[in-house]
């Protein structure tokens, strides 16, 4: 059977014939009719390829000019303005939900410039670099940054 994804309402994560399943943290909803969901008796846990759900596919590419698709790892911007890794865990009404598993959080945005790609270590350090130095002056780019990490000029625990 082929499943046309294209037909799921917004939000859906699964299907499992003749329903489509949302599952959004610990709580997975099913799809009633246009624009109502559900709460299942039955939690996220049970909502998995081994008792008949087919997870919605994932892209394989992200331009981060959009919002990143369902299942994809990322970070996102908390309310404090501070990275977290998330895993994109449902798209609903034009937000974007990420699952926090480190704080047991899930967080939710529609602008796209509060996700990036995970950031690497030079990339971290880069920004910390930044972050201290504006909260005390203005002045350097982050290309100067850049040359100072790579030069060997910041400290390591």
């Amino acid at each position: 059977m082929t499943i046309n994804w294209e037909d799921a309402p917004e939000g859906a994560t699964h299907y499992r014939a003749p329903v489509w399943y949302m599952v959004v943290g610990k709580d997975a909803y099913y799809h009633l009719y246009p624009g109502r969901w559900q709460i299942c008796s039955v939690g996220a846990d049970h909502i998995t390829p081994a008792n008949g759900f087919t997870p919605r596919p994932v892209a394989e590419a992200w331009d981060t000019k959009e919002l990143p698709p369902i299942g994809a790892v990322c970070e996102m911007q908390d309310a404090n303005g501070s990275w977290v890794q998330v895993e994109i865990i449902a798209s609903h009404r034009g937000f974007t939900h990420g699952w926090c598993m480190a704080r047991q959080v899930s967080y939710f945005s529609a602008k796209p410039n509060e996700f990036r790609p995970i950031q690497n270590d030079r990339a971290r350090a880069i920004e910390e670099m930044v972050d201290i130095y504006y909260k005390h002056s203005e002045g350097y780019s982050n290309v100067r940054f850049g040359a100072l990490y790579d030069a060997g000029w910041r400290k390591q625990p």
